[in-house]
């Protein structure tokens, strides 16, 4: 697995990554058009990383950065790749 800063030709797979486990894990009635964070990330986060699994998203980690601390958002890891015993670059 390869972490990487997220860059614009990850965001349509990132995007059905976090959606798909909200709406089908989780249940949650929630849409990309509910989620204005999603439609700019570099806007609305200090840092945002994506996990990478054979160059295709499989993992996302936002931090918004206040004062000292470090507020982390959409935090999503797909199933294949949980618990996934692999060196992290």
């Amino acid at each position: 697995i390869e972490i990487q800063p997220y860059q614009q030709n990850y965001h349509r797979d990132v995007v059905h990554l976090i959606t798909t486990i909200q709406q089908n894990e989780f249940g949650l009635p929630i849409t990309y058009e509910d989620q204005p964070d999603l439609a700019d990330i570099p806007k609305f986060f200090d840092l945002f990383l994506v996990a990478l699994l054979s160059e295709k998203p499989v993992g996302t980690i936002g931090f918004k950065i206040i004062g000292n601390f470090a507020v982390i958002r959409k935090m999503f890891v797909t199933q294949e790749a949980r618990g996934r015993e692999s060196e992290v670059r």
